[in-house]
C-alpha cells in the first residue's frame, strides 16, 4: 500500500524511517525497512510519506503492516481500501500538511487543467526563481 501521503491524524505519530528498526523486535537493519517500503513482503508494503526531504512512517502504518503480514502468513488475503476513500484521505492529509508547513505566501489556488495530476491547491513556484516546485 504505497501512497504519497496518509491521513496520519496527528503529525507527532510520524516516525523517521531510520528510527523504525529500534521499535521492532530483533532490531532489523534499515535496509530491511526500506525493502518493506519498496518491494514489500508477500504483496504487502510498508506505507511511508516524504516530508522535508525525510522519509517518515506513520505509527499506524507500521501496526497495519505487521497485522497484514501476519494475516497473509496465516492464510488470509491482502485487502485494500476503495479508491475514492483513499483519495479523500490523501487530499485531507495534503491539506493539513500544506496548512502547517507551507507558508501562506507560497500557497497558490488554481483551477485544475485537463490531464493535470496536481491538486488545485498545489504550490506552483517561488517568487525568487519562478520555477515550478512541489
Amino acid at each position: 500500500m504505497a501512497i504519497s501521503i496518509l491521513d496520519v491524524g496527528n503529525l507527532a505519530d510520524l516516525i523517521p524511517i531510520e528510527q523504525v528498526p529500534r521499535l521492532l523486535p530483533g532490531n532489523p537493519n534499515i535496509s530491511t525497512i526500506h525493502r518493506w517500503r519498496t518491494r514489500g513482503v508477500r504483496g504487502v508494503r510498508l506505507s511511508s510519506v516524504r516530508l522535508g526531504g525525510r522519509r517518515l512512517v506513520p505509527r499506524e502504518a507500521l501496526v497495519e503492516f505487521i497485522k497484514s503480514i501476519t494475516s497473509v502468513v496465516d492464510g488470509g488475503k491482502v485487502t485494500t481500501g476503495d479508491h475514492a476513500s483513499r483519495r479523500r484521505t490523501i487530499e485531507a492529509a495534503e491539506t493539513e500538511v500544506d496548512a502547517r508547513f507551507v507558508a501562506p505566501s507560497r500557497r497558490v489556488t488554481c483551477a485544475p487543467k485537463p490531464g493535470c495530476r496536481k491538486s488545485p491547491n498545489a504550490v506552483v513556484g517561488s517568487a525568487k526563481s519562478g520555477r515550478a516546485q512541489q
